[in-house]
């Protein structure tokens, strides 16, 4: 997500971020990982909805996170773009909520190196 947020907004200024676009919008699944991690300026909540509004209804979207999905609104922080951004998400929607401990927390062992 990070990498995708900081790329896109340098198309902007010469003219190719319509075709960036365009190639995300032929994936048949996006999946954009570690949603939330770092805040995002007002350009990059723009092209989040930009590349939400493209894929709505037409392709396989999968949005990874370690925030609640509740409180997706007070992330993006700006009313107009959250609203946006929730309501394309909101339509046909699965929300899956992982328990237990992360797998990313256990301990290596090298041992069996």
């Amino acid at each position: 997500m990070s990498n995708l947020l900081y790329s896109l907004p340098m198309t902007l200024e010469d003219g190719v971020y319509l075709r960036e676009r365009e190639k995300l919008a032929k994936f048949k699944l996006l999946i954009l990982d570690d949603f939330g991690k770092v805040a995002m300026s007002e350009g990059e909540k723009s092209i989040l909805f930009d590349i939400i509004e493209d894929l709505a209804g037409t392709l396989s979207t999968i949005i990874v996170g370690q925030r609640p999905y509740n409180d997706w609104h007070s992330f993006i922080d700006n009313p107009v773009i959250a609203n946006a951004v929730l309501d394309r998400m909101s339509r046909d929607r699965h929300h899956i909520k992982l328990r237990g401990a992360s797998l990313c927390r256990r301990e290596a062992s090298f041992d069996d190196l």
